[in-house]
């Protein structure tokens, strides 16, 4: 009988050995969540961007480890090094020198950027101007209110007249979502886009006109009128459209383009992927260049 107390006892220590994991999980582990409070309080992240754990090990510096952890920042996954001692106590952020050599940026390694899957975008739920089949797809997270996303999409409808065949582009709506306002204004176009795709492209050169930019900056009351005025002019059921909001289906359509949205960590507009590559500069018809001379 003892034999067998014993034996079993040995396969017990063995499964314990090899089969459990040989170290605390990053979600467990004092160092690496003080690394991350670290990161996400320095830099005033916010809580929902996220931040990966890849390895902890030692450093160069006696007592403490080097933990490196991966943020991902819309376009791309940014490697950074902090240093946390043993007892989690302590924390350094910064570069590491050793003998006149950068070890932090030669551990870090570079950002590596990251393309989005275009089916990701959800193109077929949102207005869309332009073949299928062009060259160039642009989806434009974009407000009315913003006096920047006017200039851009200025910009970009000259550029189209010019390459017609070339140039397919997708309207996302992104108000300021901390804005009463804007979010009432954002939800009565999207009432439109729940009603009828291409119902919106009239509101939405409207919006984008001199006259436009005054009533949404300043005539709040008015808004839903005139927006109800475009859709009767256009022959477009006014008493659906409205249904449609009563309903709540203008709402939940605004929501998921801001879902979208933050999903791709968008904070502010115009923000305009081409062919899944975040565009980090200004649009101008040598970028869209750029974008047909490329080879698929």
């Amino acid at each position: 009988m003892p034999k067998r107390i014993l034996t079993a006892g040995l396969v017990l220590i063995f499964i314990s050995l090899f089969l459990l994991p040989s170290r605390v999980s990053a979600e467990d582990d004092k160092v690496v969540l003080e690394a991350m409070w670290a990161i996400r309080t320095l830099h005033r992240l916010s809580p929902d961007l996220p931040i990966r754990f890849v390895e902890k090990k030692d450093s160069p510096i006696p007592g403490f480890y080097a933990v490196k952890l991966l943020l991902t920042v819309q376009d791309k996954d940014v490697p950074v090094i902090v240093y946390v001692d043993k007892e989690a106590e302590k924390v350094i952020v910064g570069n590491l020198f050793v003998s006149g050599e950068n070890v932090t940026k030669k551990e870090t390694g570079e950002a590596q950027i990251r393309k989005i899957d275009m089916k990701d975008l959800e193109i077929t739920k949102s207005p869309v101007r332009g073949p299928a089949q062009a060259k160039i797809t642009i989806v434009s997270f974009s407000n009315f209110q913003c006096s920047h996303c006017l200039e851009t999409w200025n910009t970009l409808r000259e550029i189209m007249a010019k390459h017609p065949k070339d140039i397919r582009y997708v309207y996302k709506i992104f108000p300021y979502v901390k804005d009463k306002y804007s979010m009432e204004l954002a939800e009565a176009v999207a009432g439109v886009v729940a009603l009828n795709l291409e119902a919106f492209w009239s509101v939405h050169d409207y919006l984008f006109s001199e006259v436009g930019q005054t009533l949404v900056k300043d005539a709040k009351g008015e808004f839903q009128n005139r927006v109800e005025q475009i859709l009767k002019e256009k022959g477009f059921n006014v008493e659906t459209y409205r249904r449609i909001l009563e309903g709540g289906k203008g709402k939940r359509r605004l929501e998921d383009d801001i879902f979208l949205a933050q999903k791709f960590y968008i904070t502010s507009t115009p923000a305009l992927i081409v062919n899944g590559e975040f565009l980090r500069e200004p649009l101008s018809e040598g970028v869209i260049n750029r974008f047909l001379e490329k080879k698929n």
